[in-house]
């Protein structure tokens, strides 16, 4: 790391990037956390018996912050890479007089910080239908940054091999929101069949859920250390696997 200076450079540019768009990348989640907690969670919420004490509402407030969280930090990096490819000024950034680790690192801040706006946004909102929920601020900061970094790094290698926008749609679309409703956002682990609760088992967003919800309402359906490890593991593999890539200037370098 021998140029903070461009690295910071990277990062507020990446930041300034989301910021001039506010109304379609910070608020618009914050309409659609607002309409899910509206009808999941205190319509229909009103008619689901409580899990373990806590209310309906309670239980999906963690995966509703996590679903914007996960979105928006995907969104900001897979974006940015892409129009950079599809704009031909890549090799601006390849070429900078920065590390290819000081590149990647700059550009997920920017996932990062657009995650950590959303997920203050849409914990405010949810505190309109509950009150303020705290269980660990330690415990839910630690995952919510692990949690946007992971997501940041996937749109990178997404955005990276994606030939058109509609890759990135696609996979949006048949990858990432199938596993988040499907990773115990909208229900806990113990109503499905067995078979579909070994099935969850191996769905990474289920540890990353049930994490979060631990550290904002102290209920987890996993051990809370063992989900640590798997976002940890996430980031490592895919943090080396970005900077490989543009090591190599896998699909970077025309």
């Amino acid at each position: 790391m021998n140029n903070f200076i461009g690295l910071r450079a990277l990062a507020r540019r990446e930041i300034r990037r989301f910021m001039n768009m506010a109304g379609d990348t910070l608020v618009t989640p914050l309409i659609s956390a607002l309409l899910y907690l509206f009808i999941f969670g205190y319509s229909i919420g009103k008619l689901v018996p409580s899990f373990a004490g806590t209310s309906y509402l309670e239980f999906i407030i963690p995966g509703v912050i996590m679903m914007s969280v996960i979105q928006s930090s995907y969104a900001n990096t897979s974006f940015s890479i892409f129009i950079s490819k599809w704009a031909g000024n890549i090799a601006d950034l390849l070429t900078a007089p920065l590390s290819y680790m000081e590149i990647v690192i700059a550009i997920t801040i920017g996932g990062v910080v657009r995650g950590l706006i959303v997920s203050i946004g849409v914990y405010l909102v949810s505190a309109i239908f509950t009150g303020f929920m705290m269980y660990s601020f330690i415990h839910t900061l630690i995952f919510l940054v692990l949690i946007t970094i992971v997501f940041s790094l996937l749109g990178i290698v997404v955005a990276i091999m994606a030939e058109d926008f509609e890759h990135l749609a696609i996979f949006q679309a048949f990858v990432l929101t199938p596993l988040v409703f499907l990773g115990g956002v909208f229900h806990p682990l113990s109503i499905l069949p067995p078979l579909f609760q070994q099935i969850t088992m191996f769905n990474p967003l289920f540890y990353m859920v049930s994490g979060f919800r631990y550290g904002l309402i102290g209920m987890s359906e996993t051990s809370v250390l063992g989900s640590f490890f798997v976002l940890l593991a996430f980031v490592v593999v895919l943090f080396a696997t970005v900077v490989t890539m543009f090591k190599r200037g896998y699909k970077l370098r025309s």
